[in-house]
């Protein structure tokens, strides 16, 4: 018979505390068999895959006491494998929030997770939020595809190498803004950009307006305050002002040729009031010689003429007449004995020449102008024209050299040309004549007409002409003697065209 050890001595040992010595030994006979501690083990290592039911809940299961078998463990590591279109996840459930592509890709919030969808490191489906913290990117990171990216934090700071669109539509240039309704107005938040805070001083600039406001008000706008010329349109435009002009500096240049004022009246020296009235006037320059002037004497009250050297008073006198300069030979004096202007400077109605002098009217049956001085032939004519001088006829009208108190008018010869003329009388021994035209003939005179008229009986003809000269020959010979005739040269002028029939409206 085997004698049995304590029970609770074996219980001693197998718990790691030592035997009290003098103690007696009892066997007990329950030895724990191999099969037993196998059966144990066994239920507590679990051989299933991994998944859901892997999760502990407590009081539903108790998978914190199980362990994973080398074969689950085994099946989990072959199901992370690569694999086409898969990606990995925490869960095996269609929702889960992260997941993660094959090829180290990242989706968040993703639904789908294969094809096209799986291009992105990192593909988020809704908002990102950084409360508190900073997005940041390394130097020369960029956001965007391969081309035309925004390159952050850069050497030459931010980078968008690609045209931007804020608005609706394509954009054409590196920056555009369209929106529909926008229409800069003293109110904030209006047009399409602004720049400045709501209720205080900003800028509303709109598709073709800007306007400066401050406070929901309209306010000066102000440009180049600190110095630099501003330029408004090219040669090309207009500027149209819907106020008033108001020019603070010493100086206003007009670059212009022809300056048309609306109003009746220039007002100089408006800043004056009271008793300091000071002279002024209008200012001609004249290059490299002394301006001439048109001046307001204040302290002679006279306007006066100032030509640069002398001034001279333009004064209105008892007869009703305008002296312009001192009643000497060398000035200009209208006076009502001289020159009567009846109408004075009128602008002819229907008549083209607008602005024109009218002296005298139509139904006078006086001399209106009488023009003294100038002798024919010499440089200083009476009368000098730059232009063409026209009227209903023209003629000549002088006294009559042969019946006293009678006088002497003739007609001009008129026709379709301005012309010019030679002529003269040939008597000769030849049988050919040459006649020498003027040496300003062949400049002058274009085609010409040549009249011959014998002084006897035999026949003359022309010959040869050109713009130098004319040949005349005749039947007579040396037998019957000399021949004679007059001949006439008239030949239209190349330097002065004349349209004949035009439009009456011109």
């Amino acid at each position: 018979m085997v004698q049995r050890k304590p029970y609770g001595l074996e219980n001693e040992k197998l718990a790691g505390n030592k035997p009290k010595t003098g103690m007696p030994m009892v066997l007990d006979d329950r030895l724990i068999s191999k099969q037993y501690i196998k059966a144990k083990v066994d239920g507590k290592v679990d051989d299933t895959a991994y998944g859901s039911s892997w999760n502990y809940i407590e009081g539903t299961n108790n998978n914190n006491e199980v362990a994973p078998s080398k074969n689950a463990v085994y099946d989990y590591l072959n199901s992370l494998a690569p694999s086409s279109d898969m990606w990995t996840r925490e869960e095996d459930t269609a929702d889960t929030n992260v997941r993660a592509y094959k090829t180290g890709n990242y989706g968040i919030g993703k639904t789908t997770f294969t094809g096209a969808d799986a291009w992105a490191k990192l593909d988020v489906t809704g908002s990102i939020s950084a409360t508190g913290n900073y997005i940041m990117a390394t130097n020369g990171s960029t956001i965007g595809p391969a081309s035309g990216a925004l390159t952050l934090h850069s050497t030459n700071g931010a980078l968008l190498p690609t045209k931007f669109m804020i608005g609706t539509g394509n954009a054409g240039v590196p920056l555009e803004i369209s929106l529909a309704g926008s229409t800069a107005t003293a109110a904030d938040g209006t047009g399409i950009i602004q720049a400045g805070p709501d209720s205080g001083a900003n800028l509303g600039i709109g598709a073709n307006k800007i306007q400066a406001r401050s406070g929901e008000a309209v306010a000066e706008l102000k440009l180049n305050t600190t110095g630099g010329n501003v330029t408004i349109g090219d040669v090309d435009s207009n500027v149209t002002i819907a106020g008033d002009l108001v020019v603070s500096g010493d100086a206003t240049t007009l670059n212009t040729e022809t300056l048309s004022v609306e109003d009746n009246e220039i007002t100089l020296n408006s800043n004056i009031t009271g008793g300091d009235a000071t002279s002024a006037g209008l200012r001609v320059e004249r290059g490299d010689a002394t301006d001439s002037q048109l001046i307001w004497n204040e302290g002679d009250t006279k306007w006066q003429v100032h030509n640069g050297t002398t001034a001279y008073d333009i004064e209105h006198n008892s007869h009703d007449a305008v002296t312009l300069g001192t009643n000497t030979a060398s000035a200009l004096s209208l006076s009502g004995q001289q020159i009567s202007l009846q109408d004075k400077f009128v602008q002819l109605a229907g008549d083209t020449m607008t602005g024109a002098l009218q002296i005298g009217s139509s139904n006078s049956n006086v001399t209106n102008l009488r023009v003294f001085g100038g002798i024919s032939g010499e440089t200083n004519p009476a009368i000098y024209c730059e232009g063409d001088i026209a009227g209903n006829t023209k003629s000549f009208n002088l006294e009559h050299p042969t019946k006293k108190g009678m006088r002497l008018i003739h007609g001009c010869l008129e026709g379709p040309e301005y012309g010019m003329y030679q002529r003269g009388t040939i008597k000769s021994m030849h049988q050919i004549e040459e006649i020498a035209l003027p040496e300003y003939w062949k400049v002058m005179v274009g085609d010409y007409t040549v009249s011959l008229t014998p002084h006897g009986n035999y026949n003359v003809w022309l010959e040869e002409k050109n713009q130098t000269m004319i040949k005349i020959k005749s039947s007579a010979d040396a037998i019957d003697g000399p021949w004679s005739c007059e001949w006439m040269a008239v030949g239209r002028r190349l330097d002065a065209k004349l349209e004949v029939e035009i439009d009456a409206k011109e």
